[in-house]
């Protein structure tokens, strides 16, 4: 198995790549760009994945995001739609989850919960680099009722951080800082198949079955390709992940535990 490269980004290559340097802040990248790649940040486990098979029955969509060069969405109950959420809430695609229906799995002797995404940015022919996508902010809320209504028509991220619910894990916070995912849809190219899983310590999000999780997202810099299809968060149906879909991934970690060899360099984050 591939574990993680994590890049180094010049000023210098980021511009020749048509890519907008940021002068603010800095980040920890790590690189899922090529087949079964692998890593860890902030005590999360990230893993590209081989196609997976999605469908009814199969696995739960609860949000869907699309825009153009950035984008970011939350899953949601409310009947309205949310920052570039391509659903409004309370649907089929876009909708509140609780704890427990998200799978619990274990890796190399610790319970991570398993989320699933799915990316389709691959819209450039022979060019891969328009199937690179990063996914740069990555937050998991807990709500102990479902949030039921927005202040305003349209739902925006106050909406979900001034509802009483309560942050339990973010991709940039710990003890790696600041980190950014970078992702090629070309690898399972178009919706439906799946491409990463993302595995959030079960000690952070707790055990209460019952809670509500809002999963926020965004998706831009340094790769700005989210002008072509969606971004798609869902959950794997238990029955359907009988080993908690980490063999691969547990042979990673038994090579090296969750640090997985990485080397930390930096990288421009969001302005």
């Amino acid at each position: 198995m591939k574990t993680s490269i994590i890049r180094k980004w010049t000023a210098a290559g980021l511009f020749a790549s048509g890519i907008a340097l940021c002068q603010t802040a800095s980040a920890i990248s790590l690189d899922l760009t090529t087949a079964n790649a692998s890593g860890s940040a902030n005590g999360g486990f990230f893993q590209q994945v081989p196609v997976q098979p999605t469908g009814s029955g199969v696995i739960d969509s609860f949000v869907r995001i699309k825009n153009k060069v950035t984008e970011e969405g939350f899953n949601t109950g409310v009947s309205k739609l949310a920052l570039d959420n391509l659903n409004q809430g309370g649907t089929n695609f876009n909708h509140d989850i609780q704890l427990n229906s998200v799978p619990l799995v274990n890796l190399g002797g610790t319970d991570y919960y398993q989320f699933l995404l799915d990316i389709d940015e691959a819209e450039g022919g022979q060019d891969h680099s328009k199937g690179l996508i990063s996914l740069f902010e990555l937050e998991i809320w807990t709500r102990s009722t479902p949030i039921i209504d927005f202040a305003g028509d349209v739902g925006v991220l106050t909406d979900l951080t001034g509802s009483g619910a309560d942050k339990k894990w973010d991709l940039d916070l710990g003890a790696d800082g600041d980190s950014v995912i970078e992702l090629d849809s070309y690898l399972n190219p178009g919706n439906g198949k799946g491409d990463m899983f993302a595995y959030i310590p079960a000690s952070s999000l707790g055990n209460d079955g019952s809670s509500y999780v809002y999963l926020y997202s965004k998706f831009g810099s340094p790769f700005q390709n989210s002008g072509g299809g969606y971004e798609e968060w869902s959950t794997v149906q238990r029955n359907n992940v009988p080993d908690g879909g980490a063999t691969v991934a547990l042979m990673g970690l038994a090579l090296g535990g969750l640090s997985l060899g990485r080397r930390f360099l930096k990288t421009p984050k969001a302005c």
